[in-house]
């Protein structure tokens, strides 16, 4: 598999690409599609073999929840999607009400470039612990230090 294209957060000032993909979970618990993607993901136009789900997101922590703010696709037919086709009612931000776990950022020097999915290791990884939507916690991990991989 090629390394992929990145979902994006923002948080505090900054964005960061994010090897998560909390929009997956919500594609999944809905049953929209079992693969991480819409079931409707086929009406959007292919973006090539860096991104097989044909779709990218934007997120944002404010005051320590986590939003979905706008979903990057192109329809076969060549509209954009809007978040309002998943989440009428929501054109502008949806509160991740879905999603537990954890959006892991990857930041710093490229340590080792791995030509599949989000392989690639970097010197550091900042780790945002959620749940149903609510940031409890963030660490950040050193991968420079031998079996820093949690």
């Amino acid at each position: 598999m090629t390394a992929q294209l990145r979902d994006t957060l923002e948080h505090a000032g900054n964005t960061m690409g994010m090897t998560s993909l909390p929009l997956s979970s919500y594609w999944v618990m809905n049953n929209t599609g079992d693969t991480g993607s819409p079931r409707d993901a086929r009406r959007f136009a292919d973006m090539g073999t860096f991104c097989w789900r044909r779709y990218t997101a934007q997120w944002r922590i404010e005051q320590e929840h986590l939003y979905l703010v706008k979903i990057n696709a192109t329809y076969k037919d060549g509209t954009p999607a809007a978040l309002e086709d998943f989440f009428p009612g929501y054109p502008e931000r949806v509160f991740a009400h879905w999603f537990s776990g954890e959006l892991r950022c990857p930041r710093g020097e490229l340590l080792e470039y791995v030509h599949a999915g989000f392989a690639s290791r970097y010197a550091e990884t900042l780790v945002f612990t959620v749940e149903r939507g609510v940031v409890k916690g963030q660490r950040c991990i050193d991968n420079r230090i031998q079996g820093a991989n949690t």
